[in-house]
């Protein structure tokens, strides 16, 4: 697990220095050793890129709204966002956490739910478009990652949890992982037979 969170954790960083053109972007510090659980290793990376993402972004739009978007690394030094790994009993856990501000409760719901009614692809006929939401932030998604980020999770009987702590500023997301190669995976239910193109014919 310890091998995919080190990747995320360079996609993520990298993305956030590029994206607000960071002379010194977020530290991301990791604590724990390395764990083993029952998952695919590319799918735990895609989960953990997902909240680092998030918390990176988090952690400097804070820096941005309390001090402005010029800052000085000097004078005002972004937090860093804090990855800890452990083994629990059953499950490995990974927690991610962030001084961006904090989410209130019905903000992170809304994160975690898909939304069949989102406009996902808006700007993709647009010359240049891309799979961007129209936002003008410099990384904004179509509010998919933090949904599709939990199915990853609990599809090997593991989960995604948010917590916020708005006086603190900060939030935790957890990923828990099984460490028992016979755990079942959690697949959906099948389609009715009326459904399908051979329930059609």
């Amino acid at each position: 697990v310890a091998a995919a969170v080190d990747a995320a954790a360079t996609e993520a960083v990298m993305l956030t220095e590029y994206a607000y053109d960071l002379l010194e972007p977020p530290v991301v510090d990791a604590t724990g050793g390395d764990v083993s659980a029952f998952c695919v290793p590319h799918h735990v990376t895609y989960v953990v890129h997902e909240l680092l993402k998030n918390a990176l972004v988090a952690t400097v739009e804070r820096r941005i709204r309390d001090h402005g978007r010029d800052a000085d690394d000097d004078d005002f030094p972004l937090s860093p966002v804090e990855v800890a790994l452990a083994a629990g009993d059953g499950e490995v856990v990974v927690e991610v956490t962030d001084r961006g501000g904090g989410m209130p409760e019905d903000a992170i719901a809304a994160c975690l739910a898909l939304r069949p009614g989102l406009a996902r692809y808006d700007r993709l006929d647009d010359p240049g478009g891309s799979y961007n939401s129209g936002s003008l932030a410099p990384v904004s998604g179509v509010g998919m990652g933090l949904p599709m980020a939990k199915l990853y999770a609990r599809h090997f009987g593991g989960g995604l949890r948010l917590a916020s702590d708005l006086g603190a500023g900060t939030t935790t997301a957890t990923v828990s992982l099984p460490t028992d190669v016979g755990t079942p995976e959690a697949l959906p239910p099948p389609p009715p037979a009326a459904n399908t193109p051979w329930g059609r014919r």
